[in-house]
């Protein structure tokens, strides 16, 4: 509540001259409400000034958590696409596999197949022979 100088030396001069307790009361009531509002909006800067301190240090530990939360996903990163190569390589290996298990069930396949034309042939061979054998006896 600021009031002009005027007012306070109106106050002033009617304590003084007319000797008003009341004018005396109400200069002193405006000074120290004067003085303490001064105080307040002092003690009130200064209140501002250290927590906008206090805000500029958190803003600063939280762009550092940032940066250091950063980093560590870069890290993650780098560990998700390290383990990627390593699924595309064992990939790799069971495509190979699975072509080499393939060949080796062809391989299989044709050597049965083989085998049992061979027995089929020895066996009508055999079947022939007996027939043969049973006629010309």
């Amino acid at each position: 509540m600021g009031f002009p100088a005027e007012v306070l030396e109106d106050e002033l001069f009617e304590a003084i001259t007319k000797k008003d307790k009341q004018a005396i009361k109400h200069f002193v009531m405006i000074i120290t409400e004067n003085i303490e509002s001064k105080e307040n909006k002092d003690a009130a800067e200064k209140r501002n000034a250290e927590l906008l301190i206090k805000l500029k240090e958190i803003e600063v530990t939280i762009k550092e958590g940032f940066k250091a939360f950063e980093k560590r996903f870069e890290q993650i990163d780098k560990r998700f696409e390290q383990v990627d190569k390593r699924f595309e390589q064992v990939d790799k290996r069971f495509e190979e596999m699975i072509h080499y298990m393939d060949r080796r069930f062809e391989d299989v396949d044709k050597r049965f197949s083989m085998m049992f034309k061979f027995m089929s042939i020895g066996y009508t061979v055999i079947t022939a022979l007996i027939v043969l054998f049973k006629f010309l006896k």
